[in-house]
């Protein structure tokens, strides 16, 4: 086994180096970091060209009542355009109109449609509203997009 031509280190030097190599890891990320912020723009307009020169798509949903009651089963159809488009799209239902509208339930597309079938939960008590919308979620192809709100009063 060979020894070490070097002293061993003192504790200060120790802690010294440390701290150096701290100072280099940080300043690193810090670079890196910049970087990143710098071409964020640059990715967000090439995502942009992207989406735009997909093709347009446009998402109607219907229900299959707009009064329903806790237990009751509601269909939900998004109809795309054009009806080639292929994915998935998303049912989101919030409390206001204005939202916030969570996630329920996603559907694929099949030649143009997409529909689900979810049972009403049996929790609420007495009138609600309920609005629902649905989100053509997009392909490598066809564009993203966002349906009409719909309202629907459970009792």
């Amino acid at each position: 086994m060979r020894k070490s031509s070097l002293p061993p280190a003192k504790p200060e030097q120790a802690a010294s180096t440390t701290a150096i190599g701290a100072r280099k890891s940080f300043a690193i990320f810090a670079l890196l970091s910049l970087c990143v912020l710098a071409l964020h723009p640059v990715a967000a307009m090439a995502s942009e060209r992207a989406e735009s020169a997909k093709i347009p798509t446009t998402i109607k949903l219907k229900v299959s009542a707009t009064t329903v009651k806790p237990g009751q089963t509601l269909t939900m159809t998004g109809t795309i355009l054009p009806a080639k488009a292929t994915g998935t799209v998303t049912a989101y239902g919030a409390l206001k109109a204005s939202g916030p509208f969570e996630a329920i339930k996603a559907e694929p597309v099949k030649n143009g449609v997409a529909q689900g079938s979810e049972p009403i939960p049996s929790g609420f008590k007495g009138t609600v509203s309920v609005w629902l919308k649905a989100v053509y979620n997009g392909s490598g192809t066809y564009a993203k997009s966002t349906s009409n709100i719909v309202q629907i009063t459970i009792k």
